[in-house]
């Protein structure tokens, strides 16, 4: 392998360990020194590659160990600051040692931000005429120039590019790696510069996002055992039924009273905090709904408790569903206004004057590199003063999943049953107040809420004061 970039070089004769497949890696630490612990699982390697960079107060460490059938990557982000020039390797029985200097003296409190053992790869595109066009590839730690030589061998285009070209495209392709790396703001807090977004694994295209249409607005429907009406026999279902936008809007007037009746005392016999209890201290204010909120149509009981509220919705299904709702529940047009918005520029042409933004699971089903322009939209529209009141999966959950992925869920809207998931991105304080920046928040209240069948926290709860 050439190493892309200056990096350090260890021959490790041939390094042999046995147990699990996947890299083990510890860590330790002193006052003045950082030391990992790098265990290789099943594989002879006979060269150990090592880079580190530094930025800001974080660090990036990139390994990758190889020999001339196989490679294994390792990435470590850093909450601080190492030399680069202090880093040190050896080798040990399980594999090998790295030590760094810390660029202060202390006791790090955080150390990984995030790790993964993928290699960084990166694509571009070189229009090589009007008609041809080649992709070209690389993995982090390759060359670059050899990226560009081997992909245009294969495509028989040797006499299109001459040395100058092939520098400049080894210079946007080790761009492209540098891109495609994601930064890392907190544990597990990272983004990625557009248009990639962090998937929670890698940086990945975010136009997938797009295309699954599922910012600024609520999953879900109205939960009801309604079987017997709708298919005309004497059986219930032992499972609800989730009737989602769509569905409602074309039942028949009696069949979709029962639907509301059955979904409204299912709600009533689950736990209502905090909904009710912040509907009922909002009385007379103004409140911005994200999201229709079918499941539990916190809007309408908003309403209905006196707060003149405004759901906004990228679905219009959702928001004529939420319509029919404000009938049955003979809340007045004047007390619920309906909102289309599809992206954040629709969001500021709605008042600035709001008392609360009530978001419950509308923002978080995208990763927040997509959804800063709303979240800081929605921010603008809050007067001085005003709460930011937010549920949101916890990072307990996101571990307790084992940071799921968008491609582990594929079509993820489509499901039907009512205790599934989709892809969903976690939030913590620290990470709520970074997507609301440049508006400042103080914590009014946090509280954690459990799965009552694992004990596990699942969401979090979040009641914010604009500042400024």
């Amino acid at each position: 392998m050439l190493c892309s970039r200056q990096c350090v070089v260890l021959f490790l004769g041939i390094l042999s360990a046995v147990g699990a497949s996947e890299l083990r890696v510890t860590y330790t630490q002193t006052n003045q020194h950082i030391i990992f612990n790098f265990g290789i699982g099943h594989g002879d390697f006979t060269s150990f590659f090592f880079h580190a960079t530094f930025s800001g107060e974080k660090s990036l460490i990139r390994l990758v160990f190889e020999n001339d059938a196989e490679q294994k990557f390792y990435r470590v982000h850093l909450a601080h600051t190492v030399l680069p020039h202090t880093l040190r390797a050896e080798v040990t029985p399980e594999g090998v040692k790295l030590t760094a200097e810390k660029l202060e003296s202390n006791i790090w409190e955080e150390i990984v931000l995030f790790s993964s053992e993928s290699a960084v790869r990166a694509t571009i595109r070189v229009q090589l005429s009007q008609t041809a066009e080649l992709p070209i590839e690389m993995a982090e730690f390759h060359d670059p120039r050899e990226a560009v030589m081997l992909a245009v061998k294969e495509a028989r285009q040797e006499e299109a590019l001459d040395a100058t070209a092939i520098r400049k495209i080894a210079e946007v392709l080790t761009e492209a790696v540098d891109r495609a790396t994601p930064r890392c703001l907190a544990h597990l807090h990272c983004e990625c510069d557009t248009p990639l977004v962090f998937d929670g694994r890698e940086c990945m295209d975010g136009g997938k996002w797009a295309k699954l249409d599922v910012r600024l607005t609520s999953p879900g429907g109205l939960l009801a055992n309604t079987d017997r009406l709708l298919m005309q026999t004497d059986t219930f279902s032992d499972q609800p039924a989730l009737w989602n936008s769509p569905d409602l809007l074309q039942l028949e007037a009696g069949v979709f009273a029962h639907v509301f009746t059955a979904h409204q005392q299912a709600a009533q016999q689950s736990s209502s905090w905090p909904r009710v209890f912040y509907a009922q201290g909002f009385r007379g204010k103004k409140v911005l709904a994200v999201g229709a909120g079918l499941q539990n149509f916190e809007a309408i009981l908003f309403a209905q408790q006196g707060a003149a509220v405004t759901v906004i919705d990228r679905d219009v299904h959702n928001l004529r569903a939420m319509e029919r709702l404000r009938v049955a529940s003979d809340v007045p047009p004047s007390s619920l206004a309906l909102v289309h918005c599809v992206e954040h520029v629709s969001l500021l042409q709605l008042p600035s004057d709001f008392d609360a933004v009530l978001a419950l699971d509308s923002m978080t089903r995208a990763p927040g590199e997509l959804m800063r322009a709303e979240y800081t939209a929605l921010a603008s529209r809050l007067k001085v003063g005003g709460r930011w009141l937010q549920l949101a999966p916890s990072k307990e959950r996101y571990l307790k999943e084992k940071q799921p992925r968008l491609k582990r869920f594929g079509a993820a809207e489509k499901k039907s049953a009512a205790n599934e998931t989709y892809w969903y991105d976690w939030l913590d304080i620290k990470k709520l107040r970074h997507l609301l920046q440049p508006s400042n928040f103080d914590v009014l209240f946090e509280v954690k809420g459990a799965n009552e069948a694992s004990g596990k926290h699942e969401w979090i709860w979040f009641d914010l004061l604009r500042v400024s």
